[in-house]
């Protein structure tokens, strides 16, 4: 422990006696995880997420947190309506290090979850993060589905203004953060919803991720209204 002058620094044994204590909570519970936290929100779960990182450390932090947080191109910051947004979690396996000799329950993978920048609204895990996006959609802007009716041609590499004022005279006005539905050049490297490139600072949703969730709500629909054996 260093001395100034003859001596001790306080501030240098606080921060010892915090680092023992930190380091016997790790030895006897393992590094806690957030995935089961009831914070909410995407502005509130990152505000926990770097908390966390400020006690355990950023190495390997997204693994070990199991934090449900927005994606790096993902919107997180609060908005005055509600807009969509997808969290995302690591469930990789960390027990190496951070349970010791427990038993490991580790699920691994991703998992993904739609949420609002406008309001505490989450929707249901995903094993994929353009469906997250898609319910984060049915959330924010009911009724966008209609909109995968009319053909959007694939948009440049670039969003222009060009590209938006043609997209607008081909589908009409629509609110603030509203998703434009394109159709995907054969060969194009993904159908990955992108944010922010839809004319008015939406999501860009392939049609085909738009057909499969349109699907995916029919056939929950008809699970839902289907009578189950024995209960006529």
């Amino acid at each position: 422990m260093a001395e100034t002058t003859g001596q001790i620094d306080i501030f240098e044994m606080f921060a010892e006696v915090a680092a023992d204590d930190q380091a016997r909570h790790e030895k006897i519970h393992g590094v806690p995880s957030l995935f089961a936290s009831t914070t909410r929100g995407p502005a509130a779960r990152l505000a926990e997420f770097h908390a966390w990182q400020s006690t355990w450390g950023n190495f390997d932090s997204y693994r070990t947190s199991h934090a449900l947080i927005p994606g790096t191109c993902e919107p997180s910051q609060p908005t005055a309506t509600c807009q969509p947004t997808s969290l995302w979690a690591g469930l990789h396996c960390s027990c190496t290090w951070t349970l010791r000799e427990k038993t490991c329950h580790c699920v691994g993978g991703n998992l993904h979850r739609a949420a609002c920048t406008g309001c505490d609204w989450e929707g249901e895990n995903r094993a994929d993060s353009d469906e997250a996006v898609c319910d984060a959609l049915d959330h924010a802007h009911p009724g966008w589905l209609d909109d995968l009716a009319i053909e959007i041609p694939d948009r440049p590499h670039e969003k222009t203004a060009r590209w938006s004022t043609k997209v607008t005279a081909t589908i009409g006005d629509r609110p603030q953060g509203w998703p434009v539905i394109t159709r995907r050049a054969e060969g194009h490297v993904g159908n990955r919803c992108v944010p922010d490139r839809s004319p008015w600072g939406g999501y860009d949703v392939a049609a085909a991720v738009a057909r499969a969730h349109l699907d995916r709500q029919h056939r929950s629909t008809h699970l839902k209204t289907t009578p189950t054996k024995g209960s006529r």
